[in-house]
């Protein structure tokens, strides 16, 4: 009934990862790429469950993920598309390049959430982020500005919304 356990629980490290951890998991999937990852922990010697090599991997180890303070326009961009998407993190992060979507929802839970409750209860979500959208966008630079309007312009015929 239901999934077996990633791992057996014994003998399984939680925590924080380690700077070794973290070269000897890069070695492994740079030499055998990423994928299969209920063999990483026995052919690495990591004390780690799969699952947990898999995430770190994934939110962040992968190349080309973008780490750091997000930008007004990566702001607005998850603003606007949770209004449209709702908690759906994946399809947000799809929409900002070399972002996950634990960092997406992460950033959203922890910041952007708490813009949103300083506007007037009563408003609808959509108004909501239409608001602290607008904030946002004054607080950038006019090519971060028109950055944004064109990409939303892009993505509203796209879904065909408003």
């Amino acid at each position: 009934m239901g999934r077996s356990p990633c791992c057996d629980k014994v003998g399984i490290k939680k925590g924080p990862w380690t700077p070794e951890e973290d070269i000897l998991l890069v070695s492994y999937v740079q030499e055998h790429g990423p994928g299969n990852w209920r063999l990483v922990p026995t052919n690495t010697g990591l004390q780690r469950c799969s699952k947990s090599c898999r995430l770190r991997w994934t939110n962040y180890l992968r190349p080309g993920i973008k780490r750091g303070n997000f930008t007004p326009h990566e702001e607005g961009m998850i603003i606007h598309l949770q209004a449209l998407l709702g908690n759906k993190w994946a399809a947000i992060a799809s929409y900002l390049p070399q972002r996950t979507d634990n960092d997406v929802k992460n950033y959203w839970n922890t910041h952007l959430k708490k813009k949103l409750k300083k506007f007037q209860p009563a408003m609808e979500l959509p108004q909501m982020a239409q608001a602290c959208l607008n904030k946002t966008l004054a607080t950038g630079s006019s090519s971060t500005i028109a950055t944004y309007a064109s990409s939303t312009e892009i993505f509203l015929v796209f879904f065909k919304v408003g």
